[in-house]
């Protein structure tokens, strides 16, 4: 669910919606402050006017089942992983919005750049980076998957049924992200060069990628791809 500006009226039943959500409450309408500060215990609150994320309170080792420790230490290293991701993305944007402005050590306020047309003639940039976040999130996972298929008989032996069963190579899938943060890939805590792509590597955001599996999107996204793209076994 993604709603741009939530009425105020409207945000704290949304806010107990019980699906992943992105809602948008300015601060300024009535009663909004009082939500805020008392937030469900799983929302994630991103503070557009001053420039922080503060993540929810059960943000933390639920997904994780790679024999890693499920204790307060590694649970503040994830936390330390979302927010370092969070600003590597945020480098990645500004550069790929404005590159002049972001290498500059002070801001710019120039009319012409600012008004309308500018901001929307930036936003395929924004939408391309965007773009390019997701596919690097999601490279390599189809040919991680085994499509297998079993065909039983029926109770009268007249007919067939075939049962679908999709197995995942976490492994696999590991290895290929850290296979594509070498060359050509470059790691996104890094400073990308032209004609160069950004990768996540294990060895900065490897519970990020531990969490990002087991999410309900991924478990979506493996059960509607093309099974001739998945390793096929009947």
């Amino acid at each position: 669910l993604m709603v741009p500006r939530v009425p105020s009226n409207l945000a704290g039943d949304l806010l107990q919606y019980p699906a992943p959500f992105i809602l948008g409450m300015p601060a300024q309408d009535p009663g909004i402050l009082e939500l805020i500060r008392e937030l469900p215990d799983d929302v994630t609150l991103v503070d557009l006017d001053v420039g922080r994320v503060i993540l929810a309170s059960t943000f933390a080792t639920e997904d994780l089942s790679r024999g890693t420790p499920k204790n307060e230490t590694t649970a503040r290293a994830l936390r330390t992983q979302v927010l370092s991701l969070a600003q590597c993305l945020g480098n990645v944007f500004g550069s790929s919005i404005d590159p002049s402005s972001w290498s500059c050590d002070r801001l710019l306020f120039d009319e012409a750049e600012n008004d309308l047309t500018n901001v929307r003639a930036r936003f395929p940039a924004l939408k391309a980076a965007c773009h390019d976040f997701l596919q690097e999130l999601l490279a390599g996972a189809t040919s991680c998957c085994y499509w297998i298929e079993e065909s039983r008989p029926s109770s009268d032996q007249t007919n067939t049924t075939n049962e679908m069963t999709i197995l995942f190579d976490e492994d696999r899938f590991f290895r290929i992200k850290d296979a594509r943060q070498k060359h050509p890939f470059m790691p996104l805590l890094s400073p990308s060069g032209e004609g160069t792509k950004l990768a996540m590597g294990m060895d900065k955001f490897n519970l990020i990628l531990e969490v990002f599996l087991r999410c309900q999107s991924m478990n979506a996204y493996i059960g509607t791809s093309d099974p001739r793209e998945m390793i096929f076994a009947l």
